[in-house]
């Protein structure tokens, strides 16, 4: 097993793994980003109508 630790091409690949891990997660933390961006309550142009009902009663 300390072969294989040491090994350089076992280095090699676990730093390549470690830097690529590191990429996929800055990218997915930027996606994440964009889309709250994108969901700002602000942002959105909500308008609501009255019919004088309220919601779970009986309106007669």
């Amino acid at each position: 097993m300390h072969e294989i630790v040491t090994s350089d091409l076992f280095l090699f690949l676990t730093g390549i793994c470690s830097v690529l891990g590191l990429g996929l997660s800055i990218f997915a933390v930027n996606k994440v980003i964009e889309i709250d961006n994108s969901m700002k309550i602000n942002s959105q142009n909500i308008t609501a109508t009255n019919n004088s009902k309220a919601a779970g009663r009986d309106v007669r």
